[in-house]
Formats: C-alpha cells, structure tokens, sequence
C-alpha cells in the first residue's frame, strides 16, 4: 500500500500553480519570492482600498456594484 496521499498527476498539476523550486504562486508580476509578493500584494490591496473609499459608489451592495468594483 502507498504511503502517498495524491497521484504523481494530482502532485504535478498543483505543483504547476508555483514557479519552480518555490513556494510562490505564479503571478503577473513575475516575482518569484514570497515576501516580495506578500509585500507587492499588500501595496496594491490597500491602494485599491482607498480608490474604493473615495468612489461615488452608490451604498448598496449588488451585482451593479460589484460590476464596477
């Protein structure tokens, strides 16, 4: 009995989700090292906050809204 919890394929499929040799997920930014991704990510996250704050967006929370966000 194999001691393995996934296939050889299941294993290759997820690992094609990260750069090779890496924990980091493959990204648009090319960037292959976590902390500099986690950082970017955070950057980006809270830029993207504040232009949220500071929309003319209406207070209701729907499929419109969600379209324009």
């Amino acid at each position: 009995m194999s001691d393995e919890v996934f296939s050889k394929e299941e294993n290759d499929a997820w690992n094609s989700y990260f750069y090779p040799g890496t924990n980091t997920f493959i990204n648009k930014l090319g960037i292959t090292d976590i902390d500099e991704l986690d950082k970017k990510e955070a950057e980006y996250t809270f830029i993207r906050l504040a232009e949220l704050q500071e929309s003319e967006l209406d207070n209701k929370f729907d499929s419109d809204r969600l379209c324009k966000i």
